[in-house]
């Protein structure tokens, strides 16, 4: 059967299953020509994939197999000794395979070879032994599609390097070859301590790109306003150049600095991120008083637009004062998620009333939201969104605010995931009693729904637990009841009793009251997977258990 699969299809295969390392591993030692397809998938992502399963030792030895004699040379002058004797061939030219280039990872597993088959332990000459193999891969490497710059070095190995490292960084975009080599790049992230300059040569360079991530501030407590100021200059500059970016995704900005002549006039102005532009994702930052909705009005094909850690709370409430028929705002928006993050109120809902139908995914996660705020954004979401598949909306204990799921619920007929969150303040859960409501929810449940997740502490009586089953025609695959702490034997049995045949995943990580015959039963359960708290033991459940 090997010999008779045709190529096409064995490489939508192993296309398929390229992070699935194990499987291309066994897969590259069938036959010659199975293992010529496997080893590009291989060696296509080596210091973020392969690395985790191969020692640095191994991994940079089939580099230096493929090095020049010049290279080679340079490397035994840098070391001072006498090197092991590598092959100067290899069956491959696994640098030519590399398209995912982590350069943090990378420059660890230089390190690592050099420190281990250093005699003097010393890692001095480390740095210029880094940059030829950076050098190496740049020049010989055909076209690298994603490349990663993640640097802290707040706890690195080897912190004494730092410098030279951050030189690096932007200096690896003017490598011999490097217009080539990056030309086609699709994928670029920055996090950590990068130097502003990278996204500047990067513009120069690369006008493809289709996904950029990027960190502004490497710390809160830390202010660096120049540097700062100067990456988001900078990638204002890169965003202006891209002719299919389609992700974009902004984390750690401080005091509105997306603002002023930013990021958000750049939104607003540049014709190309309007027609290309389909993923908008924000991570802590504060937006300050700009107004963040006039920025977007023309983004046409935006359909994701999420919000996570961020500060709204001061956007201005004059959207509705503009013309809004001709501009776009949102029509095409189907995933909408704040979480954790402090918005208004009006803003959120002119968000969801402009995309409306159309949203399939919602998370309304907003914190410092009080009581009658979530009556009027529960009873607006139920009129205006009916084809949602996930949903995720925090509810305030013991305000008797669950019953308002109800028509959400009823009228999301096709929902597939429900999330149930409640805000903690200073880490304090408050718990609720469900008993009553338990059975209503189950008969609401629409018979779609594979995942239900309760993010807050539920109380109930295995009875209730029960009645839920016995009104439901949802099949649960997925249940999270990681904060109830006061599940036991009784409730094991009921959710047995009614999901044993359907149930995937059932996560009682709170809990500590079921005896160990329970919890030997629940392990020998072949298809499902039981959350327990990682603390605890088996001898330090309930006295109900067994000896061994």
């Amino acid at each position: 059967m090997a010999q008779n699969l045709p190529s096409l299809c064995l490489f939508r295969i192993l296309e398929f299953h390229s992070n699935n390392l194990l499987m291309l591993y066994r897969c590259a030692l069938v036959n010659r020509d199975w293992c010529q397809l496997t080893i590009p998938f291989l060696w296509k992502r080596p210091f973020s994939l392969l690395h985790l399963y191969t020692p640095s030792k191994r991994l940079i030895e089939v580099y230096i197999s493929g090095f020049s004699s010049k290279e080679r040379k340079l490397i035994k002058n840098l070391r001072e000794r006498e090197e092991e004797e590598i092959p100067t061939k290899s069956l491959f030219n696994y640098v030519s395979f590399l398209r995912e280039l982590d350069v943090a990872q990378a420059i660890n597993c230089v390190s690592s070879w050099s420190l281990i088959t250093s005699e003097e332990n010393s890692i001095l000459n480390t740095l210029p032994i880094i940059i030829i193999f950076l050098k190496h891969f740049v020049k010989n490497s055909p076209k690298i599609s994603q490349l990663i710059f993640n640097f802290n070095f707040n706890n690195h190995l080897f912190g004494s390097i730092h410098n030279g490292c951050n030189m690096i960084n932007w200096e690896l975009l003017t490598y011999n070859n490097a217009n080539n080599c990056f030309k086609k790049l699709k994928v670029l992230e920055c996090i950590g301590d990068f130097n502003p300059k990278l996204l500047l040569i990067c513009s120069m360079i690369s006008k493809q790109i289709e996904k950029i991530l990027i960190s502004i501030y490497i710390d809160k407590n830390i202010i660096r306003y120049p540097n700062e100021m100067g990456k988001l200059q900078n990638l204002c500059t890169l965003i202006q150049v891209q002719k299919n970016l389609n992700t974009l995704i902004i984390k750690n900005v401080r005091n509105g600095g997306l603002g002023e002549h930013g990021i958000l006039d750049i939104l607003e102005l540049t014709n190309e991120i309007h027609h290309s532009l389909k993923i908008l994702y924000f991570i802590f930052v504060e937006f300050d008083n700009y107004n963040f909705i006039k920025s977007i009005k023309n983004l046409r094909n935006l359909g994701t637009l999420k919000f996570e850690y961020c500060n709204l709370s001061n956007h201005p409430l004059n959207f509705n004062d503009d013309n809004i028929e001709g501009n776009y705002y949102l029509r095409g928006l189907f995933n909408l998620k704040i979480f954790k993050s402090k918005i208004q109120i009006p803003l959120l809902t002119f968000m969801i009333l402009q995309a409306n139908n159309r949203l399939t995914v919602l998370d309304v996660r907003a914190e410092d939201i009080n009581y009658h705020e979530l009556i009027n954004l529960l009873e607006i979401i139920s009129q205006n969104c009916k084809n949602l598949l996930e949903f995720s909306t925090y509810i305030i204990p013991d305000y008797n605010l669950l019953p308002l799921l109800l028509p959400i619920l009823s009228s999301n007929t096709k929902l597939v995931k429900l999330v149930i969150d409640a805000e903690t303040e200073n880490n304090n859960i408050i718990s609720e009693d469900v008993n009553n409501f338990l059975p209503i929810l189950g008969k609401h449940l629409p018979s779609s729904l594979r995942v239900l997740n309760v993010l807050t502490r539920w109380l109930f009586h295995y009875d209730s637990l029960d009645k839920f089953f016995q009104e439901s025609r949802a099949k649960l695959e997925v249940l999270k009841l990681k904060l109830t702490n006061l599940i036991k034997d009784d409730h094991i049995e009921v959710i047995l009793k009614h999901s044993k045949n359907h149930l995937k995943l059932l996560d009682i990580e709170g809990t500590a009251s079921i005896s160990y015959d329970t919890w030997d039963k629940l392990q020998q359960e072949e298809h499902l997977h039981v959350e327990f708290h990682p603390d605890i033991e088996p001898t330090m459940l309930s006295r109900n258990y067994r000896l061994l």
